[in-house]
C-alpha cells in the first residue's frame, strides 16, 4: 500500500463516518442536508483519488482523474451552499443558479478532455500525472470564487457575531476553507 492509497482510504473513511453521523441527526435541517451534499462531493473526489492510486494503467487513471475533477469542482460550490445554510443566509438566485449550472457542466465534461486531457505515468515516481484541458483555468477561477465567497461570508459573520461559541465555529470553518484552498492548490 502506497502513502497516497493510505491517505485516500483514511480520508474516504472519515467522510463516510461524518456522512453517517450527519444523516443520523436531522435530515430536515438545511444545514445538515447541505453538509451531507458537501461530504458527498468530497467522498467522490476522495474515492476517485483512491482509484487513481490503485489504477493498473493510464486508461483507468484517466477515467478516475476525470471523475475526481468533478468532485473537486463540486466541493467548492457545495461548501459555499453549506456555509450559507450554516450562517442562515438565503443564497441569491444568481449564486444558486450559477452553482448548479457549474456542477451540471462539470458532470457533463467528465467524459471529455476539456478538464483532464490525458494522463501519463511518471518515470521518476511511478505516479499517474494528469495533463489539464482547456477549461481548467475557467473551472479554477469559477470554483475558487465560490470558495472565496464562502470565506467572505464567514469573515463577515465572524466580525458581526457577539457569541463566543459562534465565533469558534466560524473560526473552524474559516480554517477549513483555508485548508481546502491550500490543499487543492498544492495538488495543481
Amino acid at each position: 500500500m502506497t502513502v497516497a492509497t493510505l491517505f485516500s482510504t483514511t480520508g474516504l473513511l472519515g467522510y463516510f463516518v461524518l456522512m453517517v453521523l450527519t444523516l443520523g441527526r436531522n435530515w430536515h435541517s438545511s444545514i445538515h442536508r447541505s453538509f451531507v451534499f458537501y461530504l458527498g462531493a468530497m467522498s467522490i473526489w476522495q474515492f476517485a483519488a483512491l482509484m487513481v492510486s490503485i489504477s493498473p494503467d493510464v486508461g483507468n487513471a484517466l477515467i478516475w482523474y476525470r471523475i475526481m475533477s468533478t468532485g473537486l469542482g463540486g466541493q467548492f460550490i457545495l461548501y459555499l451552499f453549506f456555509i450559507l445554510a450554516f450562517l442562515r443566509i438565503v443564497p441569491k438566485p444568481v449564486i444558486s443558479f450559477s452553482g448548479w449550472l457549474l456542477i451540471f457542466a462539470l458532470l457533463n465534461s467528465t467524459p471529455t478532455g476539456l478538464v483532464i486531457a490525458s494522463v501519463s505515468k511518471s518515470k521518476v515516481t511511478g505516479l499517474f500525472i494528469p495533463s489539464f484541458g482547456p477549461l481548467v483555468p475557467l473551472l479554477g477561477i469559477s470554483t475558487y470564487l465560490f470558495l472565496g465567497y464562502a470565506a467572505f461570508n464567514l469573515a463577515t459573520a465572524y466580525r458581526r457575531t457577539k457569541s463566543v461559541q459562534q465565533r469558534n465555529r466560524i473560526r473552524y470553518l474559516l480554517l477549513g476553507a483555508c485548508v481546502i484552498g491550500v490543499g487543492t492548490l498544492s495538488n495543481l
